[in-house]
């Protein structure tokens, strides 16, 4: 295997086409991998960081079998959007995900890791991530106004960019100062609907539960929309830990 050096010497962002865009015409960095190099990329990506200070509780490799590779490699493929593996795998083209499994699986883990391979071929700029949670505890503070900051994520630039949402579902209802009970984040997943259909912008999930659950919870029409925006990626039960200890 490739030290990652060496691979992030040869494929360095100035040699990557800058005709690789997504439709909302944000550029690609990660478009000129298969999935297969992909996931050796970000397995060597998090070897290097699990050598750093701030990384030191995490296990010195990603610890990969034929219970998660499959889940994986569907997780690479979409952000490469390599063609050929999204229709092995029955996945389409510019679409977000939805994440599934048991807790410490590496849900969240996964798509850090891939933040941050983004933000380094990006010079910094990558997809938002926030945990649900946070969410609802920053609506009882503030309100409303919540809603639209992360339904709308821009960049330095003004751009809407891709964002990812962490653990959905398990986030209690909000009560914004004596305010009636609010499910936030099924407004948030109505506005990022109409995000991608006008403008082509992705969105993941990563949550605990399956489709059933979400359905209960947050309704019908709510799962209708996280599943038009994202393929479903799920790690099956017999898929263990592969970051640290004590991974969420």
């Amino acid at each position: 295997m490739l030290q990652l050096k060496e691979i992030l010497t040869n494929t360095n962002p100035s040699t990557i086409s800058r005709s690789v865009t997504t439709p909302g015409g944000n550029f690609n960095p990660l478009a000129r991998f298969t999935a297969e190099q992909l996931l050796n990329v970000v397995i060597c990506f998090h070897e290097y960081l699990a050598r750093q200070e701030s990384f030191k509780t995490w296990l010195p490799t990603l610890f990969i079998d034929e219970n998660n590779l499959e889940p994986l490699l569907k997780i690479c493929a979409s952000f490469a959007q390599d063609k050929k593996a999204l229709l092995q795998f029955k996945m389409r083209i510019n679409r977000g995900l939805i994440i599934s499994g048991a807790p410490s699986q590496g849900k969240t883990h996964i798509l850090r890791l891939f933040q941050r391979l983004i933000g380094y071929y990006s010079q910094g700029e990558s997809f938002g991530l926030v945990n649900a949670q946070k969410v609802v505890r920053e609506f009882e503070q503030n309100g409303a106004t919540v809603v639209d900051r992360y339904s709308n994520k821009r960049n330095m630039k003004c751009e809407l960019i891709d964002y990812a949402y962490d653990d959905i579902l398990a986030e209690r209802p909000a009560r914004h100062y004596g305010g009636p009970e609010t499910l936030v984040m099924p407004e948030i997943i109505e506005i990022r609907e109409s995000v991608m259909n006008n403008h082509g912008i992705k969105t993941y999930f990563t949550t605990n539960h399956r489709s059933a659950v979400i359905k209960d919870i947050y309704g019908d029409r709510t799962i209708e929309r996280i599943l038009a925006m994202c393929d479903p990626v799920v790690f099956p039960p017999e898929a263990g830990k592969f970051r640290h200890n004590s991974m969420s």
